[in-house]
């Protein structure tokens, strides 16, 4: 292939070569970026948790996060890749033998990391849920927008209050709109959903018993939604698991009045019109037409 200027442009070198001023970019590792993660967790026995990591800024390598399995525990080796900021991995119990499990964290593999804390801790609560098939029910279930919920403050934010009585399981809840295909439990529990105004996506572990928060944002005013909750035992052994699930297409109120799942109503708009002797200058216009 020949880099020479065809005739057409042999009048004009720019055409084809535009020469640049030299880039240089020096990269400093005098102060260290950071590895965050939660340091302790409780685990049940022969059971599974999920284990987050948050870079403080995103790196421009792909940065790996490995482990050596001891002979009661394991934690899959993940990869944050360049430019992302957060990843997460399972921690996997295999044996009874073990009450407590640490992990030391060692060397970033990038000279321009450095990890939060020094170790990750695993103590083991023998305690193990069992989830029936109809443990979820739509009582379980407290709709709420930022018109019913004053701690809602984005008018696109849909909130459900959820109570059990499980602890240690893991959800995963999937917000869509009335005419949209739910994904399947297993894109569910691996996390290929795809968030769109449309449709949002909750995946976490609950440590808690009783009362926590789901809320879901960025959706669509004046759009009808449909809730689909799954949740599971975490056993390492998938076989072993035990899970319910619910889907919701609308929500009774206590006075059996059923209503649709939606974010707040929009607010009317206000109209309003001036007549000006002569003609305004922008500074006037543009705060009119755009945030009266």
């Amino acid at each position: 292939m020949s880099l020479l200027p065809t005739k057409h442009t042999i009048d004009n070198l720019y055409n084809t070569f535009m020469p640049l001023s030299p880039v240089v970019v020096n990269i400093s590792n005098s102060v260290l970026w950071v590895i965050q993660f939660n340091p302790n967790y409780i685990v049940r026995i022969i059971w599974s948790h999920f284990v987050d990591f948050t870079l403080s800024s995103p790196s421009f390598d792909d940065l790996d996060i490995n482990w050596t399995p001891s002979t009661d525990s394991l934690i899959e080796n993940i990869k944050i890749s360049a430019w992302k900021s957060t990843a997460r991995t399972v921690m996997r119990l295999t044996t009874q033998n073990t009450a407590v499990q640490n992990y030391k964290v060692g060397a970033a593999s990038s000279q321009c990391f450095e990890y939060q804390h020094d170790q990750l801790t695993f103590t083991v609560d023998w305690i193990a849920a069992i989830i029936p098939n109809d443990a979820l029910t739509s009582r379980n279930f407290e709709y709420r927008n930022s018109q019913m919920d004053t701690e809602l403050t984005s008018h696109n934010s849909i909130k459900f209050v959820f109570t059990t009585e499980y602890t240690q399981i893991y959800l995963y809840a999937v917000l869509t709109c009335l005419e949209n295909d739910f994904p399947t439990d297993e894109q569910m529990k691996t996390g290929n959903v795809t968030e769109t105004p449309q449709t949002s996506y909750i995946s976490e572990i609950l440590n808690i018993q009783w009362n926590t928060n789901l809320v879901f944002d960025n959706l669509l005013r004046w759009e009808y939604y449909k809730l689909k909750v799954y949740i599971e035992s975490t056993q390492w052994d998938k076989t072993l698991r035990t899970s319910s699930q619910l889907i919701m297409t609308n929500y009774t109120l206590q006075n059996w009045t059923v209503i649709p799942i939606t974010a707040s109503s929009p607010v009317p708009t206000l109209c309003a019109s001036y007549l000006f002797k002569t003609r305004p200058g922008i500074q006037t216009k543009e705060p009119l037409r755009w945030y009266w």
